[in-house]
């Protein structure tokens, strides 16, 4: 879950209320799945990974069961043929055996006939490996911070308030890793393909809601030094010191994209149909990158080297990490528009603004929906059903009355209305943030208490820093209220 997308740029664009805008939905007569993710990086499925150096056994299938009996029970139903409730499974993670990865699949499929509920699955690329020691042992297969090393000393997830370690970014064309996942990819297609075709026995297999193949497929940042990986993966490409930033970049998006289509097609060689494969990457929508406000990053560096482009490739569909940002749903219809128009999916998302502890979005659940099945998505994966402590952000808007109302009414095949889309706290802060930056010399030159106001500042910083948006917006909030004092 890419964090914190390009705060202060957003600044620039002005917070906008839109009105109802008219029902357009997605002239597909296939089967389309409102799906739940289902963490299985251990054997509790409300457990979501992040933060742990390995992945621990998938959840036993009695676990998974009494997920989907809750969860149906709770929405009231599974949907029609052509509008189908799903659980992805997942991560399918290089820290897990050939034995477990199976059993999972295979189970899944018991399940989904057993219950009626869609299945799919969704494949950690390259994250937790850690226990492939045959790879993480040998140089070759780990990323560099730089042309002569060091290695990287893990990969940075921003994933909460403060960054956590996962292991060091994978080589991704490094020969060994490029026939792990060629291995691995034909693996999980046979065991799926085997599964389909069970379906298709039963006259069901609108029960199989697609394989996402990859989890924001990236080069990333190192953890410890905060700078962009990516030198063994250009290396192997053929490049070398003294390349151009623009060269540098662009191998290092061609090698995230070639790493894309290693994995479809190893899955789709197996006999999954190409059309029920997705990517799955998180791009910063271009319109809001601002470069005065990127410590120096290029755009594609600041997309982890992978733009919206790199989500499309031959052998499967585009997949992205859809929580709302501004101009983010329109360049996906954009891009797929202009590629043809082919369906697409929503890899991972939810009605949240992300920093810190989620926030809500500024629309309902039934817009968010709507935005993203009346234009194209076929299928849309929530994160947050289930996963940690009631209390928290993603929980309470996932799994909210407002959001299993929109949930029924897609379920029965009622078109979803778009409605109001109001500031949400990734809009509103930047603004408060720009008027600070301008009155606080005048209140300062005004009043002389430069120490008072320096620590209302540093409190501010501390929280931004530390994508605790919530904190931030109430010390901005604190603060022109300072400023408005005579």
């Amino acid at each position: 879950m890419q964090r914190l997308l390009v705060l202060f740029a957003l600044a620039s664009s002005q917070p906008m209320i839109a009105g109802p805008v008219p029902v357009q939905v997605a002239t597909t007569d296939e089967p389309r799945y409102l799906a739940f993710q289902l963490f299985t990086s251990s054997p509790d499925t409300a457990t979501p990974m992040g933060g742990e150096r390995m992945l621990g056994p998938p959840p036993p299938p009695a676990e998974i069961d009494r997920f989907v009996v809750r969860l149906a029970q709770r929405i009231g139903s599974t949907g029609t043929p052509r509008r189908r409730l799903a659980i992805i499974l997942g991560p399918l993670a290089f820290d897990q055996t050939d034995a477990q990865v199976l059993a999972l699949i295979a189970s899944a499929f018991d399940i989904a006939l057993r219950r009626g509920v869609a299945v799919g699955f969704h494949i950690d690329d390259a994250m937790y490996w850690g226990r492939r020691r045959s790879l993480v042992s040998d140089p070759r297969n780990v990323e560099r911070t730089g042309w002569d090393g060091p290695l990287s000393t893990g990969r940075r997830l921003d994933w909460g308030p403060q960054p956590s370690r996962a292991p060091p970014q994978l080589c991704l064309n490094s020969p060994a890793v490029e026939a792990a996942v060629q291995s691995r990819g034909r693996l999980i297609g046979a065991a799926i393909g085997k599964g389909i075709d069970r379906l298709r026995r039963a006259g069901r297999a609108d029960l199989f809601a697609g394989v996402i193949a990859g989890w924001e497929s990236q080069i990333g940042r190192d953890f410890e030094t905060g700078r962009s990986l990516g030198y063994c993966a250009l290396a192997n490409r053929g490049l070398r010191r003294g390349a151009s930033v623009a060269a540098l970049d662009q191998g290092r998006i061609n090698a995230v994209a070639r790493f894309i289509g290693l994995w479809s097609g190893a899955i789709a060689a197996s006999g999954v149909d190409p059309s029920r494969i997705y990517s799955h990457i998180a791009f910063v929508p271009r319109s809001i990158f601002d470069p005065t406000q990127a410590a120096g990053r290029t755009y594609a560096a600041t997309t982890s080297f992978s733009p919206l482009a790199s989500a499309f490739g031959p052998g499967h569909r585009a997949g992205f990490s859809t929580y709302p940002a501004p101009r983010m749903i329109e360049d996906i219809q954009s891009e797929t528009r202009r590629r043809g128009g082919a369906p697409w999916a929503s890899a991972e998302g939810a009605n949240v603004a992300l920093g810190g502890d989620p926030t809500p979005s500024g629309m309902t659940t039934e817009t968010y929906l709507a935005r993203l099945f009346n234009h194209g998505a076929a299928l849309v994966n929530l994160f947050g059903w289930g996963m940690g402590p009631p209390a928290n952000g993603f929980r309470q808007t996932t799994e909210g009355p407002e959001a299993i109302a929109a949930y029924r009414k897609f379920l029965s095949g009622a078109p979803l209305v778009e409605g109001p889309v109001r500031p949400s706290i990734l809009q509103r802060l930047p603004a408060k943030i720009h008027r600070i930056q301008a009155q606080l010399p005048a209140w300062v030159s005004a009043h002389g208490d430069e120490a008072r106001v320096r620590r209302w500042m540093e409190a501010l910083d501390k929280a931004l820093k530390a994508n605790d948006l919530a904190t931030a917006e109430a010390q901005a909030d604190a603060l022109l209220a300072l400023l408005a004092r005579n």
